[in-house]
């Protein structure tokens, strides 16, 4: 933590998770790391939530905290399916995370323009790797079917 940038906390918008965070950060302070470099996030964000980002805020003495708003069931079952690109189009979290990105890229020493990249880059990797399996899977699909084939014109 003393060699990191920042440190970033992240909570939800429950009473325990706040009071935690706060505990972890004045440990922090204690432990003497410049309170300057905290960063806070709140996560999964929804309007119906009885803390809502402010009260948040008042609880951690004011701070600016940053907030990701949930994005529902869409979201675990594209993760669970192994489809996180598809969250880029289909969501309301990328805009969210978006967003925060770019207040935490100027509220931290990163450039937007680095978070971007790096973004940018895992997501490439991300489709190589989703064309990759998909090839391999249509490689394996032939190959059950030509074996398939076999096996039926030899015990016709």
């Amino acid at each position: 933590a003393r060699s990191s940038d920042n440190l970033c906390f992240v909570m939800d918008q429950r009473a325990t998770s706040i009071r935690a965070c706060r505990q972890v950060a004045d440990l922090c302070v204690r432990l003497q790391i410049p309170s300057a470099r905290f960063v806070y996030l709140l996560n999964k964000v929804t309007k119906n939530a009885p803390i809502s980002d402010i009260d948040a805020s008042m609880a951690l003495d004011g701070v600016e905290i940053l907030s990701v708003l949930d994005g529902g069931w869409a979201v675990d079952e594209l993760l669970s399916l192994g489809c996180p690109l598809e969250l880029l189009r289909t969501n309301i979290i990328a805009n969210s995370v978006s967003n925060m990105l770019a207040k935490f890229c100027v509220s931290t020493t990163l450039s937007t323009a680095f978070a971007v990249s790096s973004v940018n880059t895992k997501i490439s990797r991300l489709q190589k790797r989703r064309v990759r399996n998909n090839v391999q899977s249509k490689r394996r699909l032939l190959s059950f079917g030509n074996a398939r084939s076999e096996a039926v014109n030899v015990s016709a």
